[in-house]
């Protein structure tokens, strides 16, 4: 995977491998091991979510680096929010006591106070999440949202994975702002194009492929789309809700899986394949502990 990785940048591999190999030998591959051992995390995950993540959120903060020398800081970053991510609240202050033992033996430099989660990385320099939070509120009423640094450090990963066409999966339990959040961020940039939908025991496959069908432009023959320089996100709530069928599988679920591996599909009426283009998802769903789950 970190081979694959690395060959899509070959003219970086040389600089980089050394930097990775390090992270991964002395942090990532214990932190891993450790994780699934001890920790209770949010979602089950596969073995290879836990590197592929990671590799995918380092590919988008060191995108735009001139300087690919030392990525410590950005290394570190990207093990947080992937890894680290994944823990519930509880495990967190644990994680950060582990996370910082490694980092320590492999020589790696980081703040000493409050807790890995409090700090981001800017100019290769740690930054407190408080510290980006904006000093006046631009809305009134019912339609003022209070930034926290929960929600400032949501959206700045968020963007980072939605700008490299990265799709988002948020959890958490009810009430914790996963849908204020995410619609939050959509109406912050002009240049997307959000089709909600939310889904529920009724939702069908049929259904969820006719609604995002009829939403995008034909750009040539095949293909289909937002307009030019726009990026069109898919915006599913209660992505965990659709019913099983009798086989287990969540029909409409397949379906937006298709969509990200295939990147397309084909058209029940045509029967000719619908590619999609500047389209990407980002979900929302409960945590995995109730019944309907």
């Amino acid at each position: 995977l970190l081979y694959r990785w690395l060959i899509q940048d070959n003219d970086n591999k040389e600089i980089l491998e050394p930097q990775l190999n390090r992270a991964f030998e002395n942090v990532i591959v214990p932190l891993h091991d450790n994780i699934q051992s001890q920790y209770k995390l949010c979602l089950p995950f596969h073995e290879y979510s836990f590197f592929n993540n990671f590799l995918r959120l380092l590919r988008a903060m060191i995108k735009k680096e001139k300087d690919l020398k030392n990525i410590d800081a950005e290394i570190i970053f990207c093990i947080i929010w992937s890894i680290g991510a994944m823990t519930n609240g509880p495990d967190r202050p644990k994680f950060d006591q582990h996370l910082r033992e490694l980092m320590n033996k492999a020589g790696y430099q980081f703040p000493a106070t409050e807790t890995v989660f409090d700090y981001c990385v800017e100019e290769k320099e740690w930054v407190k999440w408080s510290d980006k939070l904006p000093e006046k509120l631009e809305a009134s009423g019912s339609d003022m949202i209070v930034q926290t640094v929960e929600t400032t450090r949501h959206q700045y990963v968020i963007n980072k994975l939605v700008m490299n066409g990265i799709s988002v999966l948020v959890s958490g339990v009810t009430g914790s702002g996963k849908t204020v959040t995410l619609q939050q961020y959509l109406q912050s940039d002009a240049t997307l194009v959000p089709n909600p939908m939310t889904f529920s025991a009724q939702t069908t496959a049929n259904g969820v492929q006719d609604l995002i069908d009829s939403k995008y432009d034909r750009r040539s023959q095949g293909v289909f789309g937002p307009p030019v320089d726009h990026r069109a996100i898919i915006f599913v709530d209660d992505i965990n809700m659709p019913r099983k069928e009798q086989y287990g599988a969540q029909p409409p679920i397949e379906l937006l899986r298709q969509l990200l591996s295939q990147g397309g599909w084909y058209d029940r009426k045509k029967r000719t394949f619908k590619t999609f283009v500047d389209v990407q998802l980002m979900c929302s769903m409960r945590n995995p502990e109730g019944p309907e789950q």
